[in-house]
């Protein structure tokens, strides 16, 4: 390619440009890319040339373009919200299953929590179970009875009017009243779920689904 043409050298020098082969020009003396001539490297031809404006950048250093690690300020506390506004999604859920979602606007998780825990407390009202009441006879007897009585106390209102209206069952034999026994304290934990989960949205921690 001694004898190359300045036509062969101006094609030869955009393929270098555009990424086509490997770069076979050299640019004049000058800070790059000011230069405005460059001489091919098998002829010697001085060619004339446009900076591309997408090549007027140079290379970047591939240290410098790594993720570079976010600083986080120190001494900024994180803003809490305040205890009163925290406050009223729990209480409303303890006492009406799905009242603490219905009152943070999450209506469709309300309506859920309403038909599931109430359903599964009436169902075992009409299996006959029973409400548990604290008993301190040996340790199993007051765990187990401590432990339900609070689960039977954690459906709010459903505890309070169900009590207050005489319902009171005694341990009977089968598995028809034990499951019912169960499906009462299961609705009790399943609202302490709500409980929590109105409390975590309330104060932030968790994002509204």
């Amino acid at each position: 390619m001694a004898n190359a043409k300045p036509e062969q050298c101006e094609r030869k020098l955009e393929e270098d440009l555009t990424g086509g082969s490997p770069c076979a020009s050299k640019p004049c003396p000058g800070e790059w890319p000011d230069a405005s001539v460059t001489a091919c490297l098998s002829c010697d031809n001085l060619l004339e040339r446009t900076v591309r404006s997408d090549l007027r950048t140079p290379p970047s250093d591939p240290k410098s373009m790594a993720a570079k690690p976010v600083q986080v300020k120190k001494g900024v506390k994180e803003q809490r919200v305040p205890l009163f506004d925290r406050l009223p999604p729990v209480v409303l859920a303890w006492l009406i299953p799905g009242a603490g979602h219905y009152y943070l606007k999450l209506r469709v998780h309300a309506a859920v929590l309403l038909v599931t825990i109430v359903g599964m407390f009436l169902t075992g009202i009409l299996m006959q179970g029973r409400m548990f009441e604290p008993s301190n006879t040996d340790l199993f007897t007051t765990v187990m009875t401590y432990g339900g009585y609070v689960a039977d106390l954690c459906t709010g209102l459903l505890y309070f009017l169900t009590v207050g209206l005489g319902y009171h069952q005694e341990t009977l034999p089968g598995a028809v009243h034990d499951y019912g026994t169960k499906f009462i304290v299961c609705a009790g934990l399943l609202n302490i779920l709500a409980m929590v989960d109105a409390y975590e949205i309330a104060s932030g921690r968790k994002a509204a689904a």
